[in-house]
């Protein structure tokens, strides 16, 4: 009797230490971080979102994908507060400037893309003063450019739509001086071409105009004094 109680104890003490042994080897799953889950404490959950901030570049830089990273290191309260807030100010950091240089890069192939950046920019607010004298200097050459395309061609149509008394010859050169494209980013931009070309040519053919009326204007008063003589 006493050699089966023994067994019995035996039994269920191994049984114990296997138990124990198969629990302790699983592993800790931790919850899902955007498409990929990791099997480790928080410190790899932090490591992970340090990784997607630094992913973050030039080239593949968007607001969407800003405010996705933000709203997975906000919602995810199981990390500390002061964690969450450590890496939300590194994402902000980082998205600003991969944004600032995705921005000048823009002027000379998409102006307007870039325009759409720096709004974005200002919703999430720029504190650093270098960044905010670089942005502004964005800024200024995007100015431009929309003046070139939206109100050059307007003021050109009203000088040429005046009439020839209101017209001196040095205006000419003021309104082509006009047409100069500042910035080296835009000497290339095929748009820009197009509508300065087709603004020297009006300027051109009001010029043309104008001379021919100056000549006849002159014609006349050669032949009045002339005859008069």
């Amino acid at each position: 009797m006493k050699g089966r109680y023994y067994v019995l104890i035996g039994l269920l003490v191994i049984g114990g230490i296997v138990f124990f042994t198969i629990a302790s080897s699983k592993e800790v799953v931790v919850p899902q971080v955007g498409n990929t889950y990791v099997s480790s404490n928080y410190e790899a959950i932090e490591a992970q979102f340090e990784a997607k901030i630094k992913s973050l570049e030039s080239h593949n830089v968007t607001p969407e994908l800003y405010n996705k990273y933000r709203l997975e290191i906000l919602n995810y309260t199981d990390l500390d507060k002061t964690i969450r807030e450590n890496l939300q100010n590194e994402l902000k950091e980082r998205y600003i400037e991969k944004s600032r240089e995705r921005a000048q890069g823009l002027l000379s192939k998409d102006p307007e893309q870039s325009s759409a950046i720096l709004e974005h920019l200002r919703t999430i607010g720029v504190e650093d003063r270098a960044q905010v004298k670089q942005l502004k200097e964005i800024s200024t050459k995007l100015k431009w450019y929309y003046h070139y395309i939206q109100k050059l061609p307007n003021e050109i149509e009203d000088f040429c739509a005046q009439e020839n008394i209101q017209i001196e010859e040095q205006d000419f050169q003021a309104q082509r001086q006009k047409l100069s494209i500042s910035y080296n980013e835009f000497k290339k931009n095929q748009k820009l071409l197009t509508l300065k070309e087709a603004m020297e040519n009006k300027l051109q053919q009001r010029k043309d105009h104008w001379s021919e009326e100056k000549m006849e204007i002159r014609s006349i008063y050669d032949k009045r004094y002339y005859y008069n003589d």
